[in-house]
């Protein structure tokens, strides 16, 4: 009985996924949803292929759409590999087409079959990526005995690791290697520009880095079966190292001696239990987002709060990862917050109820502030985001414990 309990909050959590992220796409296709209907209709298929595409452009509807396909998959599971994929991809290419034929009606929006093209490529992508984690397959299988290997059981630890996955996801977006020495040239570019120019060094931002590093390599010595600090070596040292070859990202100086300072901290840290590992990350990630969000942006320019929800994330690759980033933050706090207080239903609620409530405040409180601060666009997404994840995170069952053991 449990555990039939148990794989309907799951499924409650994965519904709630599947019926936000398409309602979250509609919302972003449409916007600012100013109506102005065609004399006549076209059909966007028949549109002729644009004769040159942004990189940026391409990146961002097929990546857009492959948490989709993979919802969507995992969604329809029940119907088979075949089914799900079959009815995943033509939910994706439905949805595609429909924004696209709906945009004919928006001034500014311009319908495009390159569009519904990237946005179906990009379902696929989703879709392959649910039948490779998926029990059942060979490497769904394999995925499944090294994450029994390496890590603790329980919720807990897979949403740790989901954290890990989206972290690192966070740092190499868009996910596109380029190991050309023109990229290699770009991503060293501002870690030999501050060498050259000591005076550049950005203090607030190492520091920051610093803290987000430490609270990861912390989470994930509370979710991996040994703590040894090599696994987590590896996956910091791997993030730093790829970042020089991954188109748009960069390698800094202050990101690199964060990564050596994190590590060296991270050796002095093998004697606590995972409740005071977990209450330490918990206030290094928070304190690494208060240092970012109050660090200047790269211009004079102060901006006035927007009040629309993802309009300033539409259609870029920084505002998709802005999102991105937000995400494993919100995830990584709430995940944080429930290793600290399970075991006891008055703390959990408790817990629930009012870190929901000060996430939200405090995280508007730093947006709103950041009308003070050139370069920074103040925006009510963030916030609305980080208290989505929350909640939905609250609704994953957890049984066991990560506190009763004892890392050494």
């Amino acid at each position: 009985m449990r555990s039939s309990v148990h794989f309907r909050h799951r499924s409650a959590v994965l519904s709630w996924l599947s019926l936000l992220y398409p309602l979250v796409m509609v919302y972003v296709s449409l916007f600012p949803l100013n109506w102005h209907p065609p004399v006549v209709w076209s059909n966007p298929l028949m549109h002729p292929w644009p004769r040159r595409d942004a990189r940026s452009d391409v990146l961002v509807n097929i990546l857009a759409y492959i948490p989709l396909g993979l919802l969507l998959a995992l969604f329809w599971r029940r119907c088979g590999r075949s089914g799900a994929a079959v009815l995943s991809l033509v939910a994706g290419f439905g949805l595609s087409f429909s924004m696209e034929f709906l945009q004919e009606a928006l001034p500014g929006r311009v319908s495009s079959v390159a569009d519904i093209a990237h946005n179906t490529l990009g379902t696929l992508f989703g879709i392959i990526l649910a039948q490779l984690v998926s029990r059942g397959t060979l490497s769904g299988d394999w995925f499944y005995r090294q994450r029994v290997r390496l890590a603790a059981p329980g919720a807990l630890a897979n949403m740790g690791l989901v954290v890990l996955a989206l972290w690192a996801a966070a740092e190499l977006f868009p996910f596109v290697p380029s190991p050309d020495m023109a990229t290699i040239k770009h991503g060293l570019r501002p870690l030999f520009e501050t060498l050259r120019y000591p005076a550049t060094f950005a203090g607030w931002k190492a520091l920051g880095d610093g803290l987000e590093l430490f609270g990861i390599g912390l989470l994930a010595r509370c979710v991996l079966r040994e703590p040894s600090l090599l696994p987590t070596s590896l996956l910091i040292l791997a993030v730093t190292a790829l970042k020089i070859i991954v188109v748009y990202q960069v390698l800094s100086l202050e990101f690199m001696l964060a990564a050596l300072i994190a590590l060296t901290l991270l050796l002095f840290s093998g004697w606590q239990t995972v409740e005071r590992r977990a209450g330490l990350a918990l206030v290094s990630i928070a304190a690494s987002l208060v240092i970012d969000e109050l660090r200047r942006g790269a211009s004079d320019r102060l901006y006035a709060f927007n009040w629309a929800p993802f309009s300033a994330q539409i259609d870029t690759l920084p505002g998709f990862n802005d999102l991105l980033v937000t995400v494993w933050i919100a995830l990584a706090l709430a995940t944080l917050t429930r290793m600290l207080v399970q075991g006891s239903p008055k703390r959990e609620r408790g817990a629930k109820l009012l870190g929901g409530t000060l996430l939200f405040c405090s995280w508007f409180a730093l947006e709103w502030h950041q009308q003070l601060l050139p370069g920074r666009i103040p925006d009510v997404t963030d916030p609305l985001v980080a208290l989505g994840v929350w909640w939905l995170a609250w609704l994953v069952p957890v049984r066991g414990g990560l506190q009763a053991r004892v890392k050494r």
